[in-house]
Formats: structure tokens, sequence, C-alpha cells
């Protein structure tokens, strides 16, 4: 668990972003627009963030980097993200038990992503 997001690419980093609270797990989607992070902070466990990064896909301003939309995924800490290879659909799991699965869609910037649907069991 840290609080230094970075991005190496062509052994060198691309950006790196200071976080205010300690990452737990972290997924990268396609073509490097967002990522997910689930939050490791005892008063935010079971939390997720979207970063939408189009910067890092040769698009959009640098002024974006660190902007996030945090939801209250689970009751306790993320142990497992994973996104499907279409970039779409994801699934969380949680050490409360609870899996959630998440349907992504672009916003209306076709740089943007956003959570469309969820549905846990």
């Amino acid at each position: 668990n840290g609080k230094t997001i970075k991005l190496i690419k062509d052994k060198s980093v691309k950006f790196e972003l200071e976080s205010e609270d300690s990452i737990g797990r972290l997924v990268i989607g396609p073509g490097y627009k967002f990522f997910f992070a689930g939050i490791a902070e005892e008063h935010k466990l079971g939390s997720l963030r979207l970063y939408n990064f189009p910067a890092l896909a040769g698009t959009g301003e640098a002024s974006n980097l660190g902007e996030y939309e945090e939801f209250q995924a689970h009751h306790q800490k993320l142990n497992c993200i994973r996104l499907a290879e279409n970039g779409i659909d994801m699934l969380t799991s949680s050490e409360d038990g609870s899996l959630i699965f998440w349907k992504l869609e672009q916003d209306m910037d076709p740089d943007f992503y956003k959570i469309k649907d969820t549905s846990s069991s």
C-alpha cells in the first residue's frame, strides 16, 4: 500500500501522482485512459476510485491528472479488481464476501469513462 502512483513507460516516469489516501489494489483500463484504485485507509475501506487520464492516451490536458470519482463499493477492504478484456465489464470483491459487477461506459467525451451500472451478490 502506498500513496504515490507512478506510470513508468519506456524506462521513464511519465507521470507521478500523490494520493491523500493509501492505494491498495489498482487496475489500468485500455489505452491508459483510466484506472481504478481501491483505497486502503481504515476510514475508507471498500472505497473504489475511478481516475480518468486522457492525457496518458495522448489527448487532453495534464491538468486533469488526479481528478477522480469515488464509490463506496464494499464494507471491507477490496481484495480484487478485475477489468474484462472489453474494457467495459469489471468485477470487484471484498473481504466482506461480496462481489460487485460493474459496467463502464464512455462519457460524452470519448476520452472519459464513468460507471454505467452495478449489481452485487
